[in-house]
């Protein structure tokens, strides 16, 4: 897995989840994202943002299906970004 990579779609398991922070979006709206550990055929274990209701909606344990992924690297680390509902993307209970 290397950044730019793309995926239609991923299933796997939430394996943990951070603590959720405050942060200001590039729109200048402020949400709660917290990261989350995704593990996967595919990927392996990752990194994966939780935004907003998502973070509620989830637990560790949770088999979770995401829709329109790319792979990013943020800092140095790989993760998986899911893409914005009107580009396709969704993560979903299984």
């Amino acid at each position: 897995m290397k950044a730019g990579d793309k995926f239609d779609e991923l299933e796997g398991e939430i394996i943990s989840i951070g603590e959720s922070r405050k942060v200001e979006t590039r729109t200048g709206k402020r949400v709660n994202v917290a990261t989350a550990k995704f593990k996967s055929n595919e990927t392996g274990i990752c990194d994966i943002a939780l935004w907003a209701d998502n973070i509620l909606k989830f637990k560790p344990g949770d088999k979770a299906k995401l829709k329109a992924v790319e792979v990013k690297d943020y800092r140095g680390n790989l993760s998986l970004n899911v893409m914005p509902p009107s580009k396709g993307g969704s993560i979903e209970r299984v």
